[in-house]
């Protein structure tokens, strides 16, 4: 049953005095190989500057694969992750000139996740960038063209330490299992 989420989980903002900075893959229905092209590369640059100029949102690193994309973005509290990655698809489905009527272009959904430390985003984007070598797409990282070398952002995004807001303090308390979460507290009380 297909679920759908209208807005983020209010804690987030309680967590992240910016927006959380989101690790995302999505695939391509039944593994299709249409995406390492260069229109769907460029298609996705186009769309990441326009994010960037027009709604402020940050794309950061990323990586297309023939039947995947993962990448790295940020927005603000107003973000809308989902409907912003539909959008996303519809871009590269043109660029790689489908349709719907051709059949099912994506799986459904995506996959997300919430960085919250340096740590995090360090071993997430080393597995993204090697995963070219692995699937034995390339030798190197550096032969995989997409992405090229060019950056998207100026990025004040891709640091992802993330800061209190202001007049709030932050403590790691123990949860379940022994796992660590962040409580906000008003300094004014």
């Amino acid at each position: 049953m297909k679920r759908i989420f209208g807005r983020r989980p209010l804690r987030l903002d309680r967590i992240f005095a910016t927006g959380p900075l989101y690790f995302v893959t999505f695939c391509t229905h039944e593994r299709q190989r249409f995406l390492a092209k260069d229109e769907v590369h460029t298609a996705f640059v186009l769309f990441a500057k326009r994010a960037r100029d027009e709604f402020n949102v940050a794309v950061g690193r990323y990586v297309i694969m023939p039947d995947h994309v993962h990448l790295f973005l940020r927005g603000s509290h107003k973000f809308r992750l989902g409907a912003w990655i539909g959008a996303l698809k519809q871009a590269l489905a043109k660029a790689a000139v489908l349709s719907r009527a051709q059949g099912q272009m994506w799986e459904e959904g995506f996959f997300d996740h919430v960085l919250r430390n340096n740590e995090s985003y360090s071993q997430k984007w080393n597995y993204v960038r090697e995963n070219p070598v692995r699937a034995g797409l390339v030798q190197s990282v550096a032969d995989w063209p997409y992405p090229r070398r060019d950056r998207l952002h100026r990025s004040r995004m891709i640091g992802c330490s993330h800061r209190p807001a202001a007049g709030t303090r932050e403590e790691l308390k123990d949860g379940p299992q022994g796992r660590g979460y962040r409580v906000r507290q008003s300094a004014m009380g």
